[in-house]
């Protein structure tokens, strides 16, 4: 059974957000397109319960560096700009070696930082670790709800415990 809801009557559950971020997956955006999905979020922002989610309650994860670099000049000069995250949908990092020389050219390729956040599966968190230090990254994990997965859970605390840089979305949610 699919539960549909609407943005508005999930923000309706919150008095505050209580510095609470939302973390959207952005697919199929590019050179072309990306002043339009900044539009539809401002539209989205300005329609929002009582004005409850604002520009830096929001995480724009984006694969392409030359679109995530394209929205940060867009928003950069907003005090509450959106939080931009760069996710490596197109990097093999299986092969450690390789991975933070390859992360690094990327990065150079790019001029620099200009996001937020490093987004990626948590199966990458030790070669991001070792490649960003001290940036905040956001991992997720989509495995089952087993045994397996209590472990797992058990590890992600670890690791965030370790390294306040680093948060973690468990998906799906088990109950």
């Amino acid at each position: 059974m699919q539960n549909n809801i609407t943005l508005n009557a999930y923000l309706s559950l919150f008095n505050n957000l209580d510095d609470r971020k939302f973390w959207f997956d952005i697919k199929n955006i590019d050179t072309s397109n990306y002043m339009s999905l900044l539009t539809v979020l401002d539209d989205i922002l300005k329609n929002s319960q009582n004005g409850l989610l604002t520009k830096s309650n929001i995480i724009l994860e984006i694969g392409d560096l030359n679109v995530l670099k394209l929205v940060y000049n867009a928003v950069k000069n907003d005090t509450t700009r959106y939080r931009l995250s760069w996710y490596f949908p197109y990097i093999n990092l299986d092969t450690e070696e390789n991975s933070i020389s390859i992360i690094n050219e990327y990065v150079n390729s790019a001029d620099g930082y200009f996001f937020d956040y490093i987004s990626s599966d948590i199966k990458y968190y030790n070669i991001l670790e070792k490649a960003f230090p001290n940036r905040k990254k956001l991992f997720w994990y989509t495995g089952g709800c087993v045994i397996e997965r209590k472990y797992k859970r058990m590890l992600l605390y670890l690791y965030a415990e370790k390294n306040k840089n680093t948060e973690i979305l468990l998906y799906p949610a088990c109950i």
